[in-house]
């Protein structure tokens, strides 16, 4: 039999009723079978909504996890820093009120300075621990890092491809001038032997992991090369700071602040790259 739309379909008769009988129960059990099919309509519709639901709230909670866990942010961060090849914490002061807190502060008895023999360039400080605060000896492989890093972050870099940066000890460092000599502000006296280095002006700027944070660092190929797998090498040169600051941000995936905050002072090139996709 076919319906007014063409389309066939088969109906059982029971011989032993009349022609309006069959037709009255085809009738009956066909509105029987609409009433099932649109409450299972009803049913879908309401399972998609439950679903639709379920995976909001899953989302939602998803987001409210991401947002109360917060960046753990540890207290030489707001110095310029790095890590040392043998896990030392190296931190160096951003301006002349810095560089006069951080050997107020954190220069202490076991810990070793350093400065490039220049003027304009941040007091560098090793401390002889790590981030977990366990004592760790400073080797000269960390104190040859801690001068790189004093001398590519002083004005040297916008001027010349080396220079000279020294090491001393906590008791070699005094604010306190003798007659006829001067202490301006952020600077140090700096008496006794100095312990120099010939520093290739060069930094990596590299992704690490702290305890499981994420962070951009920059330092020291040697240092940089020894905490991180992704790392690019910059040199002085003629690209502009905030062109590569945005590269790099782009290629870590991570605010062009926290990238702009651990390049060197000056215009840079791009001498090596592992790692990184830019």
């Amino acid at each position: 039999m076919k319906n007014t739309k063409g389309e066939t379909y088969e109906v059982s008769l029971d011989f032993r009723k009349t022609v309006s009988e069959n037709a009255e129960k085809a009738y009956e059990d066909n509105k029987k079978i609409k009433n099932k099919l649109d409450g299972a309509k009803i049913s879908i519709t309401k399972t998609k909504e439950l679903i639709k639901s379920a995976e909001k709230q899953e989302i939602q909670k998803e987001k409210e996890k991401t947002s109360d866990k917060k960046e753990k942010i540890y207290w030489f961060e707001k110095y310029r820093w790095f890590i040392s090849s043998a896990g030392n914490i190296v931190i160096g002061g951003r301006d002349a009120k810095t560089n006069d807190l951080i050997v107020k502060k954190y220069l202490k008895e076991d810990d070793r300075y350093a400065h490039a023999d220049i003027h304009g360039a941040p007091s560098i400080i090793i401390k002889n621990k790590g981030i977990k605060d366990e004592k760790i000896q400073i080797t000269e492989e960390t104190l040859e890092e801690a001068c790189i890093f004093a001398a590519s972050f002083s004005k040297a870099w916008k001027q010349f491809a080396e220079a000279q940066a020294y090491w001393v000890s906590p008791e070699q460092v005094s604010k306190t001038a003798q007659s006829g000599e001067f202490v301006p502000k952020g600077g140090f006296i700096i008496r006794g032997k100095r312990n120099y280095y010939r520093c290739k002006l060069e930094v990596a700027v590299g992704e690490i992991n702290l305890d499981d944070e994420k962070k951009i660092m920059s330092g020291p190929v040697s240092a940089v090369k020894k905490n991180s797998q992704k790392y690019v090498i910059l040199v002085p040169g003629d690209t502009k700071r905030n062109v590569i600051a945005h590269r790099l941000a782009k290629a870590f995936n991570v605010s062009v602040d926290s990238v702009d905050r651990v390049l060197p002072p000056g215009d840079v090139t791009i001498s090596g790259n592992v790692g990184v996709d830019l």
